[in-house]
């Protein structure tokens, strides 16, 4: 029974070695792209400041018909 189990799980793996695609390894890289403050255009990027903005809560009264 062993033997059987061993030598069908050898088989199984003879076919798929044989039948399998090879691997093709594929490296991805992340390069960012940095530029630089100074415009060959004379323009100069800023990020304006956002100020928050307080809110009261609203309270809401039921109105009944």
């Amino acid at each position: 029974m062993k033997l059987g189990v061993v030598v069908f799980l050898g088989l199984l793996t003879v076919g798929c070695a044989l039948t399998a695609q090879p691997v093709v390894v594929q490296e991805s890289f992340f390069v960012p792209v940095i530029r630089s403050d100074v415009s060959s255009a004379g323009y100069t990027p800023t990020v304006t400041p956002t100020i928050p903005t307080k809110t009261t809560p609203r309270i809401y009264t039921p109105v009944l018909r």
